[in-house]
Protein backbone atom coordinates (compact mmCIF):
# COMPACT_ATOMS: atom_id res chain seq x y z
CA UNK A 1 0.00 0.00 0.00
CA UNK A 2 2.81 2.38 0.90
CA UNK A 3 4.56 1.70 -2.41
CA UNK A 4 1.32 2.36 -4.29
CA UNK A 5 0.83 5.72 -2.54
CA UNK A 6 4.46 6.60 -3.18
CA UNK A 7 4.10 5.76 -6.88
CA UNK A 8 0.83 7.70 -7.10
CA UNK A 9 2.67 10.77 -5.82
CA UNK A 10 4.96 10.72 -8.86
CA UNK A 11 2.13 11.51 -11.29
CA UNK A 12 1.98 15.11 -12.44
CA UNK A 13 -1.76 15.58 -11.96
CA UNK A 14 -1.55 14.21 -8.40
CA UNK A 15 1.34 16.54 -7.59
CA UNK A 16 -0.60 19.49 -9.00
CA UNK A 17 -3.69 18.57 -6.99
CA UNK A 18 -1.66 18.34 -3.78
CA UNK A 19 0.06 21.65 -4.55
CA UNK A 20 -3.30 23.33 -5.19
CA UNK A 21 -4.79 22.00 -1.94
CA UNK A 22 -1.75 23.24 0.00
CA UNK A 23 -2.02 26.66 -1.66
CA UNK A 24 -5.72 27.02 -0.77
CA UNK A 25 -5.06 25.92 2.81
CA UNK A 26 -2.11 28.28 3.28
CA UNK A 27 -4.03 31.24 1.91
CA UNK A 28 -6.97 30.41 4.21
CA UNK A 29 -4.64 30.29 7.22
CA UNK A 30 -3.06 33.58 6.22
CA UNK A 31 -6.30 35.55 5.87
CA UNK A 32 -7.84 34.16 9.07
CA UNK A 33 -4.84 34.99 11.27
CA UNK A 34 -3.89 38.33 12.83
CA UNK A 35 -0.26 39.21 12.20
CA UNK A 36 2.41 41.19 13.99
CA UNK A 37 5.10 42.29 11.55
CA UNK A 38 8.72 42.99 12.50
CA UNK A 39 11.26 44.41 10.05
CA UNK A 40 9.29 43.64 6.89
CA UNK A 41 10.56 46.83 5.24
CA UNK A 42 14.23 45.94 5.79
CA UNK A 43 14.47 44.66 2.22
CA UNK A 44 14.24 48.28 1.02
CA UNK A 45 17.61 49.08 2.60
CA UNK A 46 19.64 47.27 -0.06
CA UNK A 47 18.33 45.64 -3.26
CA UNK A 48 18.78 43.02 -4.62
CA UNK A 49 19.22 40.39 -1.93
CA UNK A 50 19.00 36.76 -0.94
CA UNK A 51 16.20 35.69 1.40
CA UNK A 52 16.92 32.66 3.54
CA UNK A 53 14.31 30.66 5.47
CA UNK A 54 14.36 27.28 7.14
CA UNK A 55 12.57 24.34 5.50
CA UNK A 56 10.17 24.05 8.43
CA UNK A 57 8.91 27.59 7.79
CA UNK A 58 8.50 27.48 4.03
CA UNK A 59 4.68 27.48 3.81
CA UNK A 60 3.92 31.13 4.48
CA UNK A 61 7.05 32.71 2.96
CA UNK A 62 5.39 33.62 -0.40
CA UNK A 63 2.63 35.47 1.46
CA UNK A 64 5.12 37.05 3.85
CA UNK A 65 6.90 38.61 0.86
CA UNK A 66 3.59 40.00 -0.41
CA UNK A 67 2.91 41.58 3.00
CA UNK A 68 6.39 43.13 2.81
CA UNK A 69 5.26 44.85 -0.44
CA UNK A 70 8.38 43.98 -2.40
CA UNK A 71 8.45 45.96 -5.63
CA UNK A 72 10.41 43.27 -7.48
CA UNK A 73 9.42 39.64 -8.12
CA UNK A 74 10.64 36.81 -5.90
CA UNK A 75 12.25 33.74 -7.42
CA UNK A 76 13.00 30.69 -5.31
CA UNK A 77 15.74 28.09 -5.61
CA UNK A 78 14.04 24.70 -5.29
CA UNK A 79 15.54 21.21 -5.23
CA UNK A 80 14.78 18.68 -7.97
CA UNK A 81 13.88 16.19 -5.24
CA UNK A 82 10.29 14.87 -5.28
CA UNK A 83 9.39 17.19 -2.40
CA UNK A 84 10.87 20.02 -4.43
CA UNK A 85 8.49 19.32 -7.32
CA UNK A 86 5.51 19.69 -4.98
CA UNK A 87 6.97 22.90 -3.58
CA UNK A 88 7.48 24.21 -7.13
CA UNK A 89 3.79 23.74 -7.92
CA UNK A 90 2.79 25.45 -4.67
CA UNK A 91 5.16 28.37 -5.32
CA UNK A 92 3.99 28.89 -8.88
CA UNK A 93 0.37 29.02 -7.68
CA UNK A 94 1.57 31.62 -5.16
CA UNK A 95 3.09 33.71 -7.96
CA UNK A 96 6.72 32.76 -7.27
CA UNK A 97 8.96 31.63 -10.14
CA UNK A 98 11.53 28.91 -9.43
CA UNK A 99 15.13 28.05 -10.21
CA UNK A 100 15.96 24.31 -10.23
CA UNK A 101 18.58 23.27 -7.73
CA UNK A 102 19.57 23.93 -4.13
CA UNK A 103 22.57 25.22 -2.24
CA UNK A 104 23.54 21.58 -1.55
CA UNK A 105 22.06 19.51 -4.41
CA UNK A 106 22.49 20.25 -8.12
CA UNK A 107 23.48 23.70 -7.05
CA UNK A 108 26.23 24.71 -9.49
CA UNK A 109 23.96 25.59 -12.42
CA UNK A 110 21.34 27.02 -10.08
CA UNK A 111 24.06 29.05 -8.37
CA UNK A 112 25.22 30.64 -11.62
CA UNK A 113 21.58 31.32 -12.56
CA UNK A 114 20.97 32.92 -9.18
CA UNK A 115 24.04 35.15 -9.43
CA UNK A 116 23.00 36.18 -12.95
CA UNK A 117 19.54 37.26 -11.75
CA UNK A 118 20.95 39.14 -8.79
CA UNK A 119 23.61 40.97 -10.80
CA UNK A 120 21.01 42.02 -13.37
CA UNK A 121 18.82 43.25 -10.48
CA UNK A 122 15.83 41.41 -11.91
CA UNK A 123 14.43 39.93 -8.72
CA UNK A 124 14.89 38.87 -5.15
CA UNK A 125 15.99 35.27 -4.66
CA UNK A 126 14.66 33.04 -1.90
CA UNK A 127 16.34 29.85 -0.76
CA UNK A 128 16.00 27.20 1.89
CA UNK A 129 19.56 26.54 3.16
CA UNK A 130 18.74 23.38 5.14
CA UNK A 131 16.61 21.77 2.42
CA UNK A 132 15.69 19.40 0.97
CA UNK A 133 16.86 16.87 3.57
CA UNK A 134 18.78 18.71 6.27
CA UNK A 135 20.48 18.75 8.65
CA UNK A 136 17.68 20.93 9.99
CA UNK A 137 18.51 24.51 11.04
CA UNK A 138 22.07 24.30 9.76
CA UNK A 139 23.25 26.79 7.18
CA UNK A 140 25.20 25.30 4.28
CA UNK A 141 28.21 27.07 2.82
CA UNK A 142 26.36 27.67 -0.45
CA UNK A 143 24.26 30.58 0.84
CA UNK A 144 27.28 32.58 1.99
CA UNK A 145 29.15 31.75 -1.24
CA UNK A 146 26.24 32.99 -3.37
CA UNK A 147 26.04 36.25 -1.45
CA UNK A 148 29.78 36.77 -1.92
CA UNK A 149 29.69 36.05 -5.67
CA UNK A 150 26.64 38.22 -6.31
CA UNK A 151 27.80 40.96 -3.92
CA UNK A 152 24.40 41.16 -2.22
CA UNK A 153 23.17 41.01 1.38
CA UNK A 154 21.22 38.11 2.90
CA UNK A 155 17.99 38.54 4.86
CA UNK A 156 16.60 36.00 7.31
CA UNK A 157 12.85 35.42 7.03
CA UNK A 158 10.72 33.50 9.50
CA UNK A 159 7.36 33.36 11.22
CA UNK A 160 5.45 31.63 14.00
CA UNK A 161 1.74 30.95 14.47
CA UNK A 162 0.25 30.51 17.92
CA UNK A 163 -2.01 27.62 16.92
CA UNK A 164 0.07 25.04 15.07
CA UNK A 165 1.12 21.44 14.81
CA UNK A 166 4.75 20.29 14.77
CA UNK A 167 4.96 17.36 12.36
CA UNK A 168 7.14 14.31 12.93
CA UNK A 169 9.46 15.15 10.06
CA UNK A 170 13.22 15.57 9.89
CA UNK A 171 12.82 19.36 10.16
CA UNK A 172 9.99 19.38 12.75
CA UNK A 173 7.81 21.14 10.19
CA UNK A 174 5.42 23.74 11.59
CA UNK A 175 1.89 23.38 10.21
CA UNK A 176 0.07 26.66 11.00
CA UNK A 177 -3.61 26.46 11.88
CA UNK A 178 -6.31 28.99 10.90
CA UNK A 179 -8.03 31.55 13.15
CA UNK A 180 -4.90 32.23 15.15
CA UNK A 181 -2.28 34.94 15.69
CA UNK A 182 1.16 35.09 14.18
CA UNK A 183 4.48 36.92 14.02
CA UNK A 184 6.48 37.61 10.86
CA UNK A 185 10.14 38.66 11.08
CA UNK A 186 12.68 39.88 8.52
CA UNK A 187 16.24 40.54 9.68
CA UNK A 188 18.49 43.48 8.88
CA UNK A 189 20.63 42.96 5.75
CA UNK A 190 23.64 40.74 6.46
CA UNK A 191 26.75 41.48 4.40
CA UNK A 192 29.47 39.10 3.25
CA UNK A 193 32.89 40.71 2.82
CA UNK A 194 34.17 40.13 -0.71
CA UNK A 195 37.69 39.64 0.61
CA UNK A 196 36.79 36.97 3.14
CA UNK A 197 38.97 33.87 3.07
CA UNK A 198 37.71 30.36 3.91
CA UNK A 199 38.01 30.96 7.64
CA UNK A 200 36.22 34.30 7.35
CA UNK A 201 33.40 32.76 5.31
CA UNK A 202 32.97 30.00 7.90
CA UNK A 203 32.72 32.60 10.65
CA UNK A 204 30.08 34.46 8.64
CA UNK A 205 28.20 31.21 8.03
CA UNK A 206 28.05 30.51 11.76
CA UNK A 207 27.02 34.10 12.49
CA UNK A 208 24.15 34.15 9.99
CA UNK A 209 22.98 30.70 11.05
CA UNK A 210 22.69 32.11 14.59
CA UNK A 211 20.66 35.06 13.28
CA UNK A 212 18.24 32.70 11.54
CA UNK A 213 17.81 30.51 14.61
CA UNK A 214 17.54 33.50 16.96
CA UNK A 215 14.84 35.06 14.77
CA UNK A 216 12.90 31.80 14.69
CA UNK A 217 13.08 31.48 18.49
CA UNK A 218 12.11 35.16 18.86
CA UNK A 219 9.01 34.64 16.71
CA UNK A 220 8.05 31.57 18.76
CA UNK A 221 8.54 33.48 22.01
CA UNK A 222 6.58 36.56 20.90
CA UNK A 223 3.64 34.60 19.53
CA UNK A 224 3.02 33.00 22.93
CA UNK A 225 2.13 36.41 24.37
CA UNK A 226 -0.31 37.44 21.61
Amino acid sequence: MKSFIKKLGTYGFVQYLIGFIVYVYVYFVFITCKWEKIGLDNHKKDFPGLFAFWHSRILLIPLLTKVAKMDKPLKAMVSKHRDGRLITIFLKLSGVATIDGSTNHGGMRAGFETVRHLKKKESYIGLCPDGPRGPAYELGKGTIALAKMAKVPIYSMTYAVKKHKILRTWDKFMLPLPFSKGVMIMSEPFYVNEGSDDEGLENLRVEFQKIMNDDMEKAMSLVKDL
